[in-house]
């Protein structure tokens, strides 16, 4: 057994199907009678058959329990990994195994802003943050997302629909790296023009989107303390 299984409990989760968000973006739903709390920005190893093996993989929570279900959102390109061929293979009613919820990211409240940057599916792991938010507001004085993603925009209308209701919160989704930066630089010095505190970051995306965005956070004098970082969740299957 491998993968850092070895000191995780794993349930039984009943398979209720997917939602398709574009042709390679899927968020697959599960419920199981075990867990029924998690944080938002937890994850799981979700442990599924292939053949004559168990593949699996961890992946961030994008669902919040009062939603009622578990999702965890992936892309799925032309060539498939073990993990994703067997989550497509999945039959609607199948028990799965998962491991119980983990995580270190809490979305602190700090009488601070919050900025989260993601690109592509990284951008899941932050709904759960941002439904938190939308839930109470409280002790944070406002909320930035941006979303750098050539392919899609996942939960952009959602969020644009909480950006009309909620004057504190904003988000952007943009295609290259270049508008990133741009937005981000006027959005911070906008920030911090309206408050004394510095924002606390939160990173979810590929390795080199979040290492790049730290050493450019870094390098406007931001605290390596207030950068939370996720990496990316690697398409190498665990073989259990």
């Amino acid at each position: 057994m491998g993968c850092g299984q070895e000191n995780k409990e794993n349930y039984y989760a009943k398979y209720l199907g997917f939602i398709q968000h574009d042709p390679m973006t899927y968020s697959f739903r599960f419920v199981c009678e075990d867990i029924k709390k998690w944080q938002a920005g937890d994850h799981s190893m979700l442990i599924v058959p292939y053949e004559d093996i168990l593949v699996g993989k961890k992946l961030c929570y994008t669902s919040l329990p009062e939603e009622g279900e578990m999702r965890f959102t992936t892309r799925i390109f032309d060539e498939l990994s073990d993990f994703k061929s067997a989550l497509l293979n999945l039959t609607v009613g199948e028990d799965i195994k998962i491991s119980q919820p983990s995580g270190h990211v809490t979305l602190n409240r700090e009488n601070r802003p919050v900025v989260l940057l993601s690109n592509g599916v990284g951008i899941a792991g932050m709904r759960g943050l941002i439904l938190k938010y939308i839930e109470n507001q409280n002790m944070i004085t406002e909320m930035l997302q941006i979303n750098v993603d050539s392919r899609s925009n996942i939960f952009k209308e959602e969020f644009d629909d909480y950006q009309k209701k909620y004057p504190n919160f904003k988000s952007y989704y943009v295609s290259h790296r270049q508008a990133f930066y741009s937005i981000l630089y006027h959005e911070l010095k906008m920030m911090m023009n309206r408050h004394e505190l510095d924002p606390i970051f939160y990173l979810a995306g590929s390795d080199d989107f979040v290492e790049a965005s730290k050493a450019y956070l870094m390098d406007l004098d931001f605290s390596e303390d207030d950068i939370f970082m996720g990496g990316k969740q690697s398409d190498a299957c665990c073989r259990l």
